[in-house]
Formats: C-alpha cells, structure tokens, sequence
C-alpha cells in the first residue's frame, strides 16, 4: 500500500482507530483526574473526547471497531453529523473552563456561551426531525448550510476573548483549537472539491491529523496547569508547615527564656537565702534542701538549654551536636562518636534549626526504641549538599512496614521544608542508618 492509499482510506486501515484509541484513552485518564482534583475542566475535556469519539466511530471499515459495532451502527449513523454539533460546543466549554475565562469576565462568557446555545439548539431541532421524517438529509443540510457558518461566531469571540486576557496556558488552547480549526475546513473543502466519492475519502485523514495535534496541545496545556496547580500547593503547604514550625520556634524561645529568666534566677536567689539565712534549720536540713534546688535549677536550665540551645546560636551546628550527644547519653548506657568533615563554616539559620531539631528526633527515637550499643553521627558538607548520617546498632525495623510515627513525620516534614531528602536502611537485629541531605546552595 503506497502512502495515497494509505491516505485516501483512513477508516479502513488503521488510522481511525488509531485515533479513537487515543481519543478514549484520554477521555478515561481525565475522567479519573476529574473525579480525583474536582475541576470541571477535566470533565468537560473528557466530555469532548468521548463525543468525538461517539461522532466518528460509526465511519469504521472492514476492521475490529466496525466488528464490534456492527449491531449498533445503523443507529450510531443517525447521529454522527448532530455529535459534530455537540462535541465543537463542548470543544468550547472545555476550552472555556480551562482559562477560567468566568472569573475574568460575565460579559466575554455570555458573548461566547449564548451563540452555543443557539447553534446545538437549532442542532437539536434538525436531529428530532430527521428522526421523525427518517431523513437525515435535514441534519445534514443543517450543518453546512448553519452549523459552518454560524459556528465561526463563538470561534472569533472566543479568539479576541484569549487574547484580550491573560490564561493560564492560554497558547496551547490557541495552538490546538487553530490546527482543529484549519484541518476542520480543510477537510469541509476537500469535501465539496472531491465530493462524497467513499474511494478517496483524504478529506477524513487531514482531520484526524488535526484532531491528534489537537489534543496533544489541550494534553500539554492539562499537564501544565496540573504541574502550576500541584507547584502551588506544594508551596502553600510548605509555607504553612514553615509557619507552624516557626510557631514552634519562637514558642521554646519564649519558654526557654522565661524559664531562664525567671523561674531559675529566682530558684537561684532562693538557694543563696538558704545558704545564708536560714538558721533554725539543722546543717543537714539546710543542705537537704538547697540540693534538691539545685537539682531543680539544674534541671530546669537543661530543659532551657535544649529549647534553646546557646552552642548552637553561639557557636554552630557542629559545637550544638556535640553537645546535644553528650547531654543525651551521659546517662544512657549508649557509646557515641561525632565526626564532621569539610564543615568549615556556619550554614545558614534555617538550615542548623532544623538539623538540630532532626538529631534531637533521631537520638530520642534511637533512646527509646533502638536498644543499641553505640550510635555515629557524620555531618559532612560537600559542594551542594550538608549531610547528617546517624547510624546505631540496635535492633532495627522493617521499614516497608513502618508506620510512621510523629517523630519520623517531623523529621521528614523538616527534611521537605529545606528541599531535602530522608532515606532509611534498617534490617531486624542489624542496625539503622538515616540519611538526611539538605542543600545548602
């Protein structure tokens, strides 16, 4: 078969059903995305396909689609050229609904919706009567003596509408419905230049080629707005776990100092009064209790100290983890080591809280759960990345079957805020490695 062949008898040899396939599996994909993000767009697109679809499968030949439809083709054909009218007036608000052209203007979406509904209710009328006369010549001779014509009205609105305000996308809907467009009137000119001859039937191939482009453009144009929508709540609920983080923050330092500032100095000023005035009270007594205050006191500025920690707003990440470890495990029967390499420098702010925050998680989970011997932790900088590695040699866990816990929740939500990443390696009885790589660049 030479390509004119292949050409003049696209619904014989493939191409139509090529082009159905797509059609139906885009209508599928969007339907579920509709019913999975709730925007009409999705439907109404999805909508578009199947009416296409509903509107050309009738003109299969001598293949699998004309097999399977045989039983309902005769029917199918009494409503191809009224399926025309309504797959181009959903084409529209499909279009429509994608740039959200309501929410830019009333007016602008009357002028377009109105000769819509003029045209599939003349549409309409044609179809019910070529049903009761069973002459389809009336829907035929309606739609291109009408529909051709008319159909440029809602066409021009809606060209001076995209490009009068700003869409989302807005060019790949100019693109796609362009080519339908001109591969639409080339096929309606092919029609009256070669007449309805079934031999050389080119006039369809032109149209499926632009009915494909077509909806390669309204998909990119889909997966773009999807991308911005997905981009934009993934940055508001960023910014919103930000918020919620901060909150954290700024409430430990307010803590941290009222405890500081108040309870302890005043627990202070008590235990030097014992010391020095109380004398009614046996030696032993007095001792007594200005111990238990200053266990109290003691207690008191470590809690302080780790809602605040001054090494690591004085002296940096590295000095506050070496602190945080030897303060966690002095009285643990748990071995720790520290190593850092390359970590010449502070980093920024955000980027120390938050690994601080993360290695308090990970030493109070490996305290709690690991029943581990000895703990490492690495903090390592390279070129693009800071790295906080924490590997002990407890117990374990199947991490496939993890559910996570609040603890692990936080270090992953931090881990996210800094665009980074949280990898685990864990086995039964053979130990746990946590990864956790912040950019820093």
């Amino acid at each position: 078969m030479n390509l004119v062949e292949l050409l003049s008898h696209p619904n014989e040899n493939g191409i139509l059903e090529f082009v159905l396939g797509v059609l139906f599996i885009l209508s599928i994909y969007h339907l579920f995305l509709f019913f999975q993000n709730k925007d009409k767009a999705y439907l109404y697109y999805s909508l578009y396909t199947f009416l296409t679809i509903f509107g050309y499968i009738c003109l299969a030949k001598n293949n699998i689609t004309s097999q399977i439809i045989a039983p309902i083709q005769s029917s199918l054909e009494k409503f191809d050229v009224y399926s025309k009218f309504l797959y181009n007036a959903m084409y529209f608000v499909f279009a429509f609904e994608f740039v959200g052209i309501s929410s830019k203007s009333k007016k602008w979406t009357q002028y377009i919706f109105y000769p819509l509904i003029f045209i599939v209710f003349v549409g309409t009328v044609a179809q019910v009567i070529s049903l009761i006369t069973q002459n389809n010549s009336y829907i035929f001779n309606t739609f291109h003596l009408f529909f051709i014509p008319a159909i440029f009205v809602p066409t021009i609105i809606g060209y001076i509408a995209l490009f009068k305000f700003s869409f989302i996308g807005k060019s790949y809907i100019i693109w796609g419905s362009f080519i339908l467009f001109i591969s639409s009137m080339t096929g309606v000119l092919l029609h009256h230049v070669l007449g309805s001859d079934e031999t050389n039937e080119i006039r369809f191939t032109v149209f499926y080629i632009g009915l494909i482009l077509e909806n390669i453009c309204f998909s990119l144009a889909i997966g773009y707005k999807h991308k911005l929508v997905l981009e934009q709540n993934q940055k508001r609920e960023q910014l919103y776990l930000q918020k919620m983080l901060n909150s954290q923050e700024e409430e430990r330092i307010r803590i941290a100092k009222e405890l500081h500032d108040g309870i302890v100095q005043k627990i202070g000023t008590v235990i030097l009064c014992m010391r020095n005035n109380v004398k009614n009270l046996s030696e032993e007594k007095r001792t007594t209790i200005v111990s238990e205050l200053s266990y109290i006191n003691q207690d008191l500025r470590n809690v302080s100290h780790r809602m605040m920690p001054k090494a690591l707003t004085d002296l940096g990440l590295k000095f506050a983890l070496m602190d945080l470890l030897e303060s966690s495990f002095q009285y643990t029967d748990i071995g720790f080591e520290f190593n850092d390499f390359n970590v010449d420098h502070r980093f920024d702010s955000k980027i120390e809280h938050n690994l601080y925050r993360i290695s308090q998680e990970l030493i109070q989970n490996i305290i709690k759960h690991s029943k581990a011997k000895r703990v490492s932790f690495l903090l390592l900088k390279n070129k693009t990345n800071v790295l906080l590695k924490v590997e002990d040699d407890g117990v374990g866990f199947p991490v496939l079957e993890l559910k996570k816990g609040v603890g692990l929740d936080n270090i992953q939500t931090r881990a996210t805020l800094l665009q980074g990443k949280v990898s685990i390696e864990s086995n039964l009885e053979k130990g746990t490695i946590i990864t956790v790589k912040i950019p820093w660049k």
